[in-house]
């Protein structure tokens, strides 16, 4: 049965009696034959029950019986476009190479009356139009059997050969046991899809489903499955395998349907949820209307106004205005309308507004002992930190009106910035709110969003006030450093934050009004001063946190960190016990670093380990000493130990020509760098410099030592740090890692060195020839080949200028250097030393990796004389300010090669 437009059979019954008048009107039909097409599931199918008319010029023509051979002409091809898409009746195709090859044929054997068929699709749900005359006809087809297309001909025609259907026992089990199979499936799907069993029904009138074929076809007719799958089955030869794919598809359908069904079900449960919520709140507000109480809005909205009148004293009259506006605004919108948009946006700013703590401040205690004690009993070292908050507080016992500056911590990960900060917050009685600098991305997320955009929110500064519940919180800015300077936004946005003329006027886009945020205690922590601009960094006062010796890093296990391992793992003294050479041991061979995170993870995985035995049964004490330090490995797995690569060879060194060590500090504890100067090649050169023998002897210098050249204000120690600063002599600024200087030396620099050190090992060669050249006249310099290990990092600064001269002159002098002696300073075309940078750090190097001798420029005395004993303990310490002092106290041993200046 299928709804074909009234045109379309127009023509069909004009073509039976055009050819009934040749034939006799006797057993006249039109045969027509049916056909899926091969694009039917990715194209459009067009409504045939719309009311606009057919063209008349489509016609079905020229078909001829021929026995079992048929000819069927589609010279005119349906090319119809309508508005609406519904189910697949019929499908209109441009070419005959667009069907499949198997069909069927047919003829029309019944019009049903447009009454019925307007009930019945009203009945089925189509929408009819009353204004407009029904151009709808529904049919019935008789299908003759199956077809094939045997060949194609011309103008469009085609030969179709009429296919016989296998012949079959009603009586096998295995077609009835499918025969019944499939009736049920029907049933199941009559049930499933009840809002169409009016339609099945129809259907069914038409069929006999005894007959097997008759089954088939009915199938076929209600399934919802693709053409494609429909043609697979119809083009099965076999009865058995076309039964199966006929329980296939109806199993599909049923799937489908039953997820139908359930979406169905779903959405209507939630949708009479959600009006049963609706009505019972529209109930509840109505019932307190009429019992005289107030709704939960109306409290709201009383709420709001309390809370207005209570900081009307604290805040401008605009300001109270805007805020007595938006109340208003608040209390004509309902939750329960449809633009709860509005409601909540409205509501989320009045809350905000309003917790923001106006008027409140923390109590900052006056007793410094107690807040020196604190400090000290949860932090090691940190001097300058502790000095300025001590400061700060005796300026607030004489001054309460005083403000806070804006500190910046600058130091390498894990030496303890961000924890100091929590200290802080207990010391001052201060609540302290982080704000990680990594999470912002422009100036909206420090000053909030505007709140005409959808989903706005206030700023981060505006938050930590309404999360600390004061006005003058500790807010720690942290990793400072990583904000990206290059948007102007939030460079002026900090400018303005930390300006004091200008902070008492803070103003948020969100909430839209200024506030004083001149009493907020502000500490940026950074690693590095190198990413912030000056102009404000002329804002904060920089406070340094140095790299931990490993004596500091073994305190401040012993004195904090060991306390809170054995409270983590209930692992104490009587389970475990450690001695302090063991701990040296670990932090020596085992961490890589500046702070005490590495060693905090390595002590905490021992301790684990022992946690286990203890529950496996171990009670007896533990003893891990230098003597037993094998049986770490019992202990550490390699995953967690960082193991530092040829330190022992730092340490002990050889006495070998041309090898010198340097300083290298890094974000990962730093490193002490063995130069190594050989021959390239063989291949030599001839020097045109001229010299005067040995050197002249200008007179003694006043800064000298007789007989060495070395400044009498020299020897000292060291151990701890805290006082200075300055850039490391390692620092990287290059994109090469290592590539050969070309000159009229052919030096070659391997060691993943930089464009700066490069230029340095020039200047050091140069003055090494002309100083050779002094010495022994006409000398003959070779190629040179420089190379510095540890390459897994880079290299880069002049300060190892005076390290690369002694290398050469140890080559070519054959004289090794002490490799307990270790220098450090940028060295001039004529010899002299001028100041580095990073020398505590530097000075921290040499303590770890057992330097005992340390070279440095006489510029640098102040800032030395400045550093803490424990930092300059146990290290000899030499000033010079021009090379040859340091050449007559490493080359003139013998007094033969004595050299002044």
């Amino acid at each position: 049965m299928l709804n074909a437009d009234k045109e379309l059979i127009k023509i069909y019954i004009s073509g039976i009696s055009s050819d009934g008048g040749k034939r006799g009107k006797k057993d006249i039909h039109k045969y027509i034959a049916f056909f899926f097409s091969k694009y039917a599931d990715s194209t459009y199918t067009y409504d045939l029950l719309q009311n606009n008319p057919v063209d008349k010029s489509c016609f079905i023509n020229n078909v001829k019986n021929y026995s079992e051979n048929i000819l069927l002409s589609t010279e005119n091809v349906y090319n119809i476009r309508f508005n609406k898409d519904i189910r697949k009746d019929i499908d209109y195709i441009n070419s005959l190479s667009d069907i499949y090859e198997y069909g069927c044929i047919g003829y029309i054997r019944q019009q049903l009356e447009e009454d019925t068929v307007v009930d019945d699709i009203k009945k089925v749900g189509s929408v009819i139009d009353k204004d407009k005359p029904s151009n709808i006809q529904r049919i019935t087809v008789d299908i003759l059997g199956r077809v094939k297309i045997k060949k194609l001909l011309n103008n469009n025609k085609c030969e179709l050969t009429i296919l016989n259907d296998e012949k079959y026992n009603i009586n096998d089990k295995k077609i009835k046991l499918y025969h019944i199979e499939l009736i049920n499936k029907i049933k199941e799907i009559i049930k499933l899809n009840s809002p169409n069993a009016h339609e099945y029904n129809l259907l069914l009138n038409f069929y006999n489903l005894k007959n097997i074929y008759t089954l088939i076809n009915f199938i076929g007719n209600i399934s919802i499955n693709k053409n494609s799958l429909l043609q697979d089955m119809f083009e099965s030869n076999n009865l058995v395998e076309k039964l199966k794919k006929c329980l296939c598809l109806l199993n599909n359908d049923i799937y489908f349907l039953k997820i139908k069904k359930k979406l169905n079900h779903n959405l209507t449960t939630k949708f009479m949820k959600e009006k049963k919520d609706l009505l019972i709140k529209e109930y509840i507000i109505n019932l307190k209307k009429e019992l005289g109480e107030k709704t939960q809005h109306e409290e709201l909205c009383e709420e709001f106004i309390q809370k207005l009148n209570s900081i009307k004293h604290v805040i401008s009259s605009p300001v109270h205005t805007l805020l007595y506006e938006e109340i208003n605004r608040f209390r004509i919108c309902n939750e329960n309308n449809n633009n709860n948009d509005s409601y909540n946006s409205s509501y989320q700013y009045l809350n905000t507004v309003f917790n923001i703590p106006f008027n409140t401040f923390a109590t900052i205690p006056t007793n410094i002992d107690t807040c020196e004690k604190i400090l000290n009993s949860n932090h090691y070292g940190l001097c300058d930190v502790k000095i300025y908050l001590l400061e700060y507080l005796n300026l607030y016992i004489l001054n309460k009106n005083v403000k806070p500056k804006v500190l910046l911590f600058v130091g390498y990960p894990g030496v303890g910035k961000t924890s100091i900060c929590t200290s802080i917050s207990k010391c001052l009685n201060l609540p302290i709110c982080f704000i990680n600098m990594n999470n912002v991305h422009n100036k909206n997320d420090i000053i909030g969003h505007r709140k005409t955009y959808v989903n706005s929110y206030e700023g981060k500064i505006i938050n930590a006030l309404t999360t600390t519940k004061v006005m003058n919180p500790l807010i720690v800015l942290d990793e400072f450093d990583k904000l990206f300077y290059i948007n102007k936004d939030i460079f002026n946005t900090f400018l303005n934050m930390f300006d004091y003329n200008q902070n008492k006027f803070f103003k948020d886009q969100y909430i839209n009004f200024e506030v004083d945020i001149s009493n907020i205690f502000f500490i940026c922590t950074a690693n590095s001063i190198d990413n912030i601009p000056h102009t404000l960094l002329n804002r904060m006062e920089i406070i340094y946190f140095f790299p931990y010796t490993n004596k500091e890093k073994l305190l401040i296990f012993k004195n904090h960190l060991k306390n809170k391992i054995e409270k983590d793992t209930k692992i104490t003294d009587n389970h475990l016990f450690m001695s302090d050479e063991l701990l040296l041991y670990i932090i020596q061979n085992y961490t890589d670093e500046n702070g005490v995170r590495q060693l905090y993870n390595i002590i905490y995985n021992i301790y684990k380990k022992r946690a286990y035995m203890l529950i496996k049964g171990l009670d007896k004490q533990i003893k891990l000493t230098i003597e037993n330090k094998n049986d770490l490995i019992h202990f550490v797995s390699m995953q967690n130990a960082q193991c530092r690569k040829g330190k022992q060879f730092h340490i002990l060194g050889s006495f070998s020509f041309g090898v010198v060590k340097s300083l290298a500090f890094t974000d990962d504890g730093g490193h002490v760098i063995m130069i190594e100067v050989t021959n390239a090649g063989s291949d030599i050169r001839k020097d045109t410099g001229s010299g005067t023998g040995s050197g002249i002897d200008r007179g003694n210098d006043k800064g000298a030592r007789t007989g060495s050249g070395i400044d009498t204000d020299t020897y000292s120690t060291t151990c701890c740090i805290k006082n200075s600063s300055g850039s490391s002599s390692s620092s990287s600024q290059s994109s090469q890692s290592s590539q050969n200087i070309q000159n009229s030396y052919n030096i070659i620099v391997t060691g993943n060195v930089g464009q700066l050190m490069q230029e340095s090992i020039l200047i050091a060669n140069t003055y090494s020839i002309k100083l050779l050249n002094m010495l022994y006249p006409g000398f003959e310099c070779k190629h040179l080949h420089f190379n510095l290990n540890e390459s897994d990092f880079k290299k880069d600064g002049p300060s190892a200028g005076i390290n690369f001269v002694t290398s050469i002159l140890s080559y070519y002098l054959k004289i090794p250097v002490d490799p307990s002696l270790c220098m450090t300073g940028e060295i001039t075309l004529n010899g002299y030393i001028s100041k580095i940078g990073g020398l505590v750090e530097k000075f921290i190097v040499a303590k770890n990796y057992g330097i005992r001798t340390l070279i440095i420029p006489k510029d640098n005395a102040q800032e030395y004389e400045l550093m803490s004993n424990d930092i300059k303990q146990n290290i000899h310490v030499m000033y010079v300010y021009h090379y040859y002092q340091i050449f007559n106290l490493l080359f003139n041993k013998d007094g033969k090669r004595r050299i002044l200046l």
